[in-house]
């Protein structure tokens, strides 16, 4: 089993600086008012929360509430705020609630567009439009593209254009035909022949109007033959020139064909995209992109005759088809925007990886490969909140890889780079995307614990530049009677936004000691919204299945007792080892060199606690204290601080004018797992003292508490825990009713006692004793006087301290004797 003492010392420091009395110790055993609080159903002035309103204010949150309002007021770059606080404060919903007022009253964000870049592909334009208007630019640019598919088309149908085309290749059949006449009346002058084929046109000797058969024409005169070779080679050469001119004047007519097409596209187009750039001339960068989507449209106007023959062909209309990639170019991306917003944007992130961050590159295949473009691109929560509040947990954005870093470029820069992880990281050189930035103005709100706060404080040289806001939550409120009325109206809000029956006062009652108990102080009270929102859910859950309609204390109570009988069988198992001997634990009789000291852990969130055994053994010696579970490395570095402080107690009391005689042994016997924590120094030094003196001590009393340099009882942690723990063990034993636990005076604030413990002791069957300072321990332990030092350094006779120095000389004294019999030897 694995031992555990976590405990700490109260915030504030109780010194007391007390003498050890003569005639009686100052310890004194508790009275059962102080050993719990109770909360008056009388004094609630409501018979449920029903009849409360609930409240929107947050006890205890006062000095968090003014550094966030401060944060979100100032308008300064990097005036971000690290909410800091322990879990289930409600941090998050009451950073919402603050911000939710103000965000209303702002501005509206603006809407951003990326559209196509017509002179780069892979630099997307980003436009930016007041809220709203993003939307309505979009919506008229798709409707522009609908009505120039069905204007394009009609315009090159119409007789204007089809007549001006025809007379344009009329004129470049005329000129061919011309020309080629002209070879053909040359050839005929020169008695050749013209032969076309599809690929040539052959020229041939003619004779009688017939062509002459190669064969033939080889037996013809050398003189004849010489002639036609000459005729041939003016009519080749005029036939060259002919084939020539044929491209250049197709490329003339095509050439002037693609003007009259431009021509008629802008005649078809200008008024429809002129009406929409006369609509955004206010808007420079919108009225330039019209400016190109015209000459683009322009250029490419066979694109909207090839879709619309296409659709003819199948008996479709434009509309009904899915849009060729091509025509994403004309699309216009939406990418942040496409309502009519009012007030800032509250955008909480609770993924907050690299890409949801700062926003994606997405990909589609296509024939096997991934491509992308401007539509694919995807907003993050920097690009949502833009204008307003991003709410991210410090937690979750530490855990993803890049995120954190990426948070603090987009802060640094003002902007936000959209760009894919593995281009971030330069692991692919592929060309990709290159989007226009977009700038930023917003706040970012982390909420985080402590620790978060102060590892990136010391760790994170940006953190501070970045984060200058500290919210700081606290976890408890002093508890008075505004306080509890507070926190009441707490517990109506929590029961109505959780839609819970009606809170009776008798539970509302027990709940607010539970929020004292929670903390472990009777004059606190806990804020853990989320801890007691647990409680009333199932307190209202066991109403349900008592078939009640409000939830009373006995609900409560059952919830409370129901969580801990989920979450105790490691603690019922320690029990029935006791019960069993298997652990040993003497609840009754005095012991010399023996106490119960007294352990906590923390185990599924339950804290319990349990006595443990602690022996001391004491000899003569050089002043060593062997702490052995630090020579096992079983204890912890405060363990064993604790250890070397009683070494420096019993040094500044019992030797300032000779050396310390003694060499002891300190033990938790039985532990197998590691010892931490200091809460048990005093146990360990009163089992020491009593093994030095020879005086027994009380074993029906556990000690708890840690022990300063002049011997001063400090405050400990889960001080209720180690009372009922001891008071469990005790039951399993069997009550004697001189039983009971000692524990520091500091820790009297913190009783919040179970009320079984606290029946007991009104009845006088279990007791709770305070003590300032190991000389009162001492006398309730021993029920020996302890004794008040003389001017002259001596104790009283009959006082504890005096056995404690006359054995110390003792040791002293036989010390002295073993090295001078060991000299004369």
């Amino acid at each position: 089993m694995t031992q555990s003492e976590s405990d700490q010392t109260t915030t504030k420091v109780h010194v007391q600086l007390l003498s050890p009395q003569a005639d009686g110790p100052c310890a004194r055993e508790l009275t059962t008012g102080e050993l719990r609080r109770y909360c008056n159903p009388e004094d609630l002035n409501f018979e449920t929360t029903a009849e409360l309103s609930g409240s929107t204010s947050h006890p205890g949150q006062d000095r968090a509430i003014a550094a966030i309002n401060f944060g979100v007021d100032i308008d300064h770059r990097d005036y971000n705020i690290f909410a800091l606080g322990g879990p289930s404060l409600g941090k998050q919903e009451i950073i919402t609630s603050l911000i939710e007022e103000k965000a209303k009253s702002g501005p509206a964000p603006d809407d951003w567009c990326y559209v196509y870049n017509f002179e780069d592909e892979n630099k997307p334009i980003a436009l930016r439009f007041d809220t709203g208007d993003g939307a309505v630019f979009a919506s008229e640019v798709e409707n522009l593209v609908r009505e120039l598919r069905s204007a394009i088309p009609a315009a090159f149908e119409g007789s204007d254009f089809q007549e001006q085309r025809q007379v344009i290749l009329d004129d470049v059949k005329s000129r061919r035909e011309k020309s080629f006449r002209k070879v053909q009346e040359e050839a005929e002058r020169n008695e050749l022949g013209l032969i076309q084929s599809p690929n040539a046109v052959l020229i041939t000797p003619m004779r009688a109007g017939k062509s002459v058969d190669p064969a033939e024409f080889e037996k013809w005169p050398e003189a004849e033959k010489k002639k036609v070779r000459a005729d041939t080679k003016k009519v080749q050469e005029l036939l060259s020139e002919h084939l020539e001119n044929i491209p250049k004047w197709e490329r003339t007519a095509n050439t002037a064909i693609r003007a009259l097409a431009d021509q008629v596209t802008k005649l078809a187009i200008t008024h429809l995209v002129d009406e929409m750039g006369e609509k955004y001339a206010y808007h420079a960068d919108a009225a330039a992109y019209i400016a190109s989507f015209k000459t683009d449209v322009t250029r490419n106007a066979n694109a909207f005759l090839e879709l619309h023959a296409q659709t003819s062909q199948v008996g479709l209309s434009d509309e009904s088809i899915e849009l060729p990639a091509f025509f994403s170019r004309y699309e216009v991306n939406l990418f942040v925007g496409g309502k009519h917003n009012s007030g800032r944007p509250i955008i909480y992130e609770d993924n907050p990886t690299f890409q949801n961050l700062v926003g994606a590159i997405e990909y589609r295949s296509q024939f096997g490969n991934l491509i992308t473009d401007f539509t694919l691109l995807r907003p993050g929560a920097l690009h949502r909140a833009n204008g307003g509040y991003l709410i991210l947990r410090a937690a979750d954005l530490l855990r993803q890889p890049f995120a954190y870093d990426s948070l603090k470029r987009a802060l640094r820069a003002n902007a936000v780079k959209l760009e894919s992880l593995s281009r971030a990281l330069s692991i692919v050189s592929t060309i990709s995307l290159e989007p226009a930035i977009i700038p930023l103005d917003l706040k970012v709100i982390l909420i985080g614990d402590r620790d978060s706060f102060e590892i990136l404080s010391r760790f994170d040289a940006d953190f501070d530049q970045f984060f200058k806001v500290s919210a700081d939550f606290s976890e408890d409120i002093k508890r008075n009677s505004e306080n509890e009325r507070r926190v009441v109206h707490l517990i109506a809000d929590i029961a109505k936004v959780e839609k819970l029956r009606p809170v009776h006062k008798s539970a509302v009652a027990s709940v607010i000691d539970e929020a004292s108990r929670l903390v472990s102080a009777s004059d606190r009270l806990s804020v853990h919204r989320d801890e007691l929102a647990k409680l009333l859910c199932e307190g209202n859950h066991i109403a349900g299945k008592n078939g009640r309609r409000e939830i009373r204390v006995e609900d409560i109570e059952a919830a409370k007792n129901a969580k801990i009988y989920r979450a105790d069988q490691t603690r019922e198992r320690l029990q029935q080892m006791i019960a069993d001997e298997t652990l040993m634990i003497d609840v009754a009789g005095n012991k010399v060199g023996q106490i119960n000291g007294l352990a906590a852990a923390i185990q599924s969130r339950f804290a319990f606690a349990f006595p443990v055994r602690i022996t001391a053994t004491a000899r003569p010696g050089r002043g060593d204290i062997v702490d052995i579970e630090r020579e096992a490395e079983l204890g912890g570095p405060i363990h064993s601080k604790g250890v070397m402080i009683l070494e420096c107690f019993l040094a500044n009391r019992y030797a300032r004018n000779a050396p310390l005689s003694l060499s002891a042994s300190l033990v938790f016997e039985q532990s197998h797992g590691h010892i931490e924590g200091d809460s048990a120094s005093a146990a360990e030094l009163l089992a020491l003292l009593s093994a030095i003196s020879g005086a027994p001590l009380k074993q029906a009393i556990a000690v708890t508490g840690s022990v300063n340099q002049h011997g001063e009882l400090q405050a400990v942690g889960a001080v209720n825990e180690k009372i009922e723990g001891y008071f469990d063990t005790c039951k399993t034993l069997g009550i004697t009713r001189d039983q009971g636990v000692l524990i520091p005076s500091a820790n009297i604030k913190n009783l919040m006692l179970r009320e079984d413990v606290v029946n007991a002791a009104e009845e006088g069957a279990f007791h709770v004793f305070a003590a300032s300072n190991i000389d009162e321990a001492m006398s309730i332990l021993s029920e020996t006087n302890a004794g008040a030092e003389a001017t002259d350094g001596t104790y009283p006779v009959n006082t504890f301290n005096r056995r404690v120095n006359d054995q110390l000389l003792a040791f002293a004294e036989a010390l002295r004797q073993y090295g001078a019999a060991a000299a004369d030897e």
